[in-house]
């Protein structure tokens, strides 16, 4: 790596701190220059007071020498104080906060596609695991490189009056020990790398053990063993790492410090013994001196390792631009800009084919949604049913074909302004431990109609008097995670939840995938005839695997293996007396005969 680029990314991440806590730079900055003062009194203090003993002079020349170093420490004491226990933890929480909530934000913003990608996902885990370090890491370097540098010059100036042989004696010192600090440093960014999939298998299993939707199997089924096998195969592999990297590391170590002891002890005091033994010293500047050149080296060498330490940040930085520098290429596309301002009243998918990872998922789809119509798309489980909603929603672009919303290309809409105009709840959708509230709006509560919103939602999904009797109604909190106030939901519940969220806007289009398969018959019932009522003049279409539903659709797409193989009204596709058909009497056979036990068991 460049020095230019190691400069450009250690000044993109200071410029990012700044942003967020000025003051944290500006006292760093500071704590630098003091030390200035800091040679003074161990460096020169003690030379004066030894040189008055030994010449005898007034004892209130050693008093005055010691009252400065008494000021001096004091002063940097209360700096200091102020400074590591008020200030550092402040910007700890300020800079951890702002560079978490942007890498949030980018996540929010990236493709799906992205999450599927193994190394950009690495990449990421690293990012979120590192950026904060790194930042304040950056602010510390930089305060340790100012720090070395105004005390070594002031040392320096200390050394060259007094004996400037010295100064080449630190200086080899210091050059040695930084080539081994260098080599420290790629040595660590190396094996961190290889540390991140085993962390990030880690990280996973743990959460599984602390999540609550995980934590009914746990117990009943042995999983639990199976996990703690791959927990403890992963610490394995960890281990394996880091005692590879600890060997490496801590040769590198000892050869550093032995090289550094060699030039700072055996030859800086062999050589300062010498001048006093020739009597071209005194004790005073004896000491002096070798205070003066161990601290020279020492600081030299921390200026230097600041180098060293440029570049390892740099190495990290890097990882977070690339994170950070990634553009949605559907979101961002420079293509999709046009707003669309009118009601969308035709969805049409023609001849579109799409592929995850070389493997083909839909093949030639055609169509076609118009206001007013519901659609019904079935067919088994991995048939290709959501991939084509996701399709529609611009989650992911189409490989082949086009997808036009009242006649205009998908890719040339504002992506944003496209799913605001679409109502949709996935078979995998998500509750969030926040209020009732904010998992119907899936935003802030901002204004009373908001809450009218809320309750009218509820009462169409029929959880409003359960809703109602609770001590906080909408405000009560989903989950027990952050308070014991809060309520879990049962599956059919959460179910109703999640498909309130479609009554809080009027939607252009209504998209539900599988949003009975949690429901009992009758609240099944309910919620079809309450979605057939509200999507009158709406395109809705509904992704179901119960085909008792589909009577409702005005047209029935049955997708297999990617393709759609037949089409039409429920009465049309039961004449076809294809595939449709027999998977309809499959179950109504099923519904018969779970009916039938039922009268015999009763």
């Amino acid at each position: 790596m460049r020095f230019r680029d190691v400069y450009k990314n250690n000044l993109f991440m200071l410029k990012f701190v700044w942003k967020y806590y000025k003051i944290y730079i500006i006292t760093s900055i500071l704590i630098s220059f003091s030390s200035i003062l800091t040679p003074l009194a161990d460096v020169l203090g003690p030379k004066y007071i030894i040189d008055f003993i030994s010449q005898k002079k007034p004892f209130t020349w050693i008093v005055t020498v010691v009252i400065l170093i008494f000021s001096i420490e004091i002063l940097k004491s209360i700096y200091y104080s102020w400074y590591y226990k008020f200030i550092t933890p402040r910007a700890h929480n300020k800079i951890k906060g702002g560079i978490n909530n942007l890498l949030m934000q980018k996540a929010a913003s990236l493709d799906l596609e992205c999450y599927e990608n193994a190394d950009f996902y690495d990449k990421y885990t690293r990012a979120l695991k590192e950026a904060d370090i790194r930042a304040l890491s950056v602010v510390s370097s930089t305060r340790d490189f100012l720090l070395s540098l105004v005390y070594a010059l002031t040392l320096f100036g200390v050394i060259v009056t007094l004996d400037p042989i010295l100064l080449l004696i630190s200086v080899v010192s210091m050059l040695l020990s930084s080539l081994f600090g260098l080599i420290s440093g790629k040595c660590q960014f190396k094996y961190e790398r290889l540390l991140t999939p085993f962390e990030k298998h880690l990280n996973y299993i743990k959460r599984v053990f602390y999540e609550v939707q995980y934590s009914k199997e746990i117990r009943i089924f042995p999983i639990s063993k199976l996990l703690f096998k791959k927990y403890d195969n992963n610490i394995d592999k960890i281990d394996s790492v880091l005692k590879t990297r600890g060997k490496k590391l801590t040769l590198l170590n000892i050869l550093g410090d032995t090289v550094e002891f060699i030039m700072t002890i055996g030859v800086t005091m062999l050589y300062l013994a010498w001048k006093i033994y020739n009597g071209v010293l005194t004790l005073g500047d004896f000491m002096a001196l070798y205070i003066a050149s161990r601290q020279f080296s020492s600081r030299l060498q921390v200026f230097f390792n600041s180098f060293t330490q440029f570049y390892e940040h740099s190495l990290y930085i890097t990882n977070l631009k690339e994170v950070l520098d990634y553009e949605s290429k559907i979101e961002n596309s420079s293509d999709s800009l046009e707003i669309l301002e009118e009601k969308i009243t035709d969805i049409s998918v023609d001849n579109v084919s799409f592929s995850y990872s070389e493997r083909e998922v839909l093949h030639n789809i055609t169509i076609k949604a118009s206001k007013g119509e519901k659609i019904a798309i079935v067919g088994h489980n991995g048939a290709g049913k959501t991939t084509l909603i996701k399709l529609i929603i611009r989650l992911y672009d189409i490989n082949k074909g086009k997808i036009l919303i009242n006649n205009k290309d998908i890719k040339k809409l504002s992506v944003k302004h496209l799913r605001s105009k679409i109502g949709l709840v996935f078979q995998d959708y998500q509750l969030y431990s926040a209020s009732i509230a904010e998992n119907i709006l899936l935003r802030e509560v901002k204004t009373p109609e908001d809450e009218d919103k809320v309750w009218f939602a509820l009462k169409q999904v029929g959880l409003y008097e359960k809703v109602k009797e609770l001590p906080n109604g909408i405000h009560t909190l989903i989950t027990k995670e952050f308070s014991n106030e809060g309520i879990f939901l049962s599956g059919g519940e959460a179910q109703k939840l999640a498909l309130a969220r479609i009554y809080i806007k009027d939607y252009d289009v209504v998209i539900l995938d599988e949003p009975s398969s949690s429901l009992d018959p009758l609240a099944e019932k309910q919620m079809y005839e309450n979605m057939m009522d509200i999507t009158k003049n709406k395109i809705a279409i509904f992704i179901t695997h119960r085909l008792s539903t589909t009577v409702m659709a005005d047209r029935i797409y049955l997708i297999d293996n990617g393709r759609v193989i037949e089409q039409g009204t429920h009465k049309e596709l039961m004449e076809l007396n294809g595939k449709y058909r027999r998977m309809f009497d499959a179950q109504a056979q099923f519904y018969r005969e779970q009916a039938e036990d039922s009268l015999v068991v009763s």
